[in-house]
């Protein structure tokens, strides 16, 4: 009998599986789940979304008492910083309108969220 060796994501998934209050903690708005199994007492999650060129992150723990967001740092914003290099200034102005439009649709994804 052959043996496939579980996946990190094979394992990430059905430790998900295993807890439902860790998909309970992350935002609606989330589309994406990832968690960091190092540490079996204290397991790091992270919802995100990807809205256009810029990325919206939760992240909290998994501990044996249950599943939260972390506090202090719970929401990430993340911008494409390495990408505001254009050659003209017309190219760097379309540039900053696709990320503003970007930035406002990921404000009411987080405003649904806070009237929730």
């Amino acid at each position: 009998m052959t043996m496939i060796a579980e996946t990190e994501e094979d394992r990430e998934a059905r430790y998900v599986a295993e807890h439902p209050e860790i998909s309970a903690a992350v935002p609606s708005w989330a589309d994406e789940l990832e968690v960091d199994l190092d540490d079996p007492d204290d397991v790091a999650f992270m919802g995100r979304r990807t809205v256009g060129s810029i990325e919206i992150i939760a992240s909290g723990d998994h501990t044996p008492e249950g599943a939260a967001l972390a506090p202090d740092d719970a929401f990430s914003l993340w911008l494409p910083a390495h990408e505001l290099h254009e050659n003209t200034g017309r190219a760097l102005a379309a540039h900053a309108r696709r990320i503003a439009v970007d930035l406002i649709t990921a404000a009411a994804l987080l405003d649904e969220k806070a009237a929730a």
